[in-house]
């Protein structure tokens, strides 16, 4: 419970996005662990739950949100939440958590058009392939084209 609100929410674990627009070799950011979430409430009036958009709970930076808040909404691309929401409450929960978990974790690749792209200029703390490795950070946009 956050305020008034209810929501369910997964965490990350500690990740690493690898940047197509650098190429040398410094090429990774590294992400701490994200509590992604939607909001849930009951509708008494229409007699069924209401599932809200995927947000990050705390206080995060990321290609895919738009600054560095808490409470921030994640861009899932071309997918639409309202798709997830006509399905059951549990199965739209479960679908919304999944793909913005997955957006963060691996959706970041040539052709896609974040709110902050990930490089040089506005972003701090570049890493090498085996820095990643020796701080065991997972690492899965490193083969998406």
């Amino acid at each position: 419970m956050r305020g008034n609100e209810y929501y369910v929410y997964v965490t990350t674990p500690k990740f690493a996005l690898r940047s197509p627009h650098v190429t040398d070799e410094k090429r990774y950011i590294s992400f701490p662990p994200a509590k992604i979430g939607v909001s849930v409430m009951y509708d008494d009036y229409e007699k069924k739950m209401i599932v809200g958009d995927p947000i990050v709970m705390n206080s995060y930076s990321h290609p895919f949100l738009p600054g560095r808040s808490t409470m921030q909404h994640i861009c899932l691309g071309s997918y639409k939440p309202s798709t997830a929401k006509r399905l059951p409450a549990d199965q739209a929960i479960l679908t919304l958590l999944s793909k913005a978990k997955e957006n963060l974790l691996m959706g970041y690749r040539s052709g896609r058009n974040p709110h902050n792209p990930l490089n040089k200029d506005r972003w701090n703390g570049w890493l090498t392939k085996k820095e990643v490795e020796q701080k065991e950070l997972v690492c899965l946009n490193e083969y998406q084209r």
